[in-house]
C-alpha cells in the first residue's frame, strides 16, 4: 500500500514554484537543479501526506480523499511547471518525459481518489487492491534520464 505514495517520492522531483507559460531563456544546471530539489520536497510532502492519511487509524476517508486529491493537483502542477521551463541542454529529453510522468501520475492518483469508498475499511482494501500506477515507472524511468544527464537531486 505505501507504494501507492512512495513510488513517486523515492524517485521524485516534482513542482517548480513560479514557473512561467512560456518556455524562456535556458536555465542553468544550478538553476534548474535548485527548481528539481525544491520539487522534490514539495513532492515528498504531499506524498507523506497522502500515507499518513491512508495509515492513520483517525483519518476520515473524507480527509483521504482530500490528501489524494491535494497528491494528484500537485503532481499535475510539476509536470506543467517542468513542461513550461527550458531545462540545460543536456536535459531536454529527460525534463520532457520527466513532466510527462508527472502529468500522469498526477492523473492516475485522481482516478484513484474519485474511486476511494466512503467508509475506512473499504478505502483500505480499496487501495490494498491496486496494482502500483504506471505513472510510477515512467516517473522512475524519466529521473533515470534525469540522473544519466548529470541532474541528481
Amino acid at each position: 500500500m505505501r507504494w501507492l505514495i512512495t513510488a513517486a517520492t523515492a524517485a521524485s522531483v516534482g513542482a517548480a514554484v513560479g514557473a512561467s507559460a512560456t518556455a524562456g531563456p535556458a536555465l542553468t544546471k544550478a538553476q534548474y537543479l535548485a527548481k528539481l530539489r525544491a520539487a522534490d520536497g514539495q513532492s515528498a510532502r504531499v506524498d507523506d501526506a497522502a500515507g499518513a492519511a491512508i495509515g492513520s487509524k483517525t483519518a476520515t476517508p473524507a480527509q483521504v480523499k482530500t490528501r489524494f486529491l491535494a497528491l494528484a493537483k500537485t503532481h499535475i502542477a510539476i509536470g506543467k511547471s517542468f513542461a513550461a521551463i527550458t531545462p540545460p541542454r543536456t536535459a531536454t529529453n529527460a525534463n520532457a518525459d520527466f513532466a510527462r510522468a508527472e502529468t500522469v501520475l498526477g492523473q492516475q492518483d485522481e482516478a484513484i481518489a474519485s474511486k476511494l469508498p466512503t467508509t475506512k475499511a473499504a478505502v483500505m482494501k480499496y487501495v490494498q487492491s491496486l496494482k502500483p500506477p504506471s505513472g510510477g515507472k515512467l516517473l522512475d524511468r524519466a529521473v533515470n534520464e534525469l540522473h544519466s544527464a548529470g541532474f541528481k537531486v
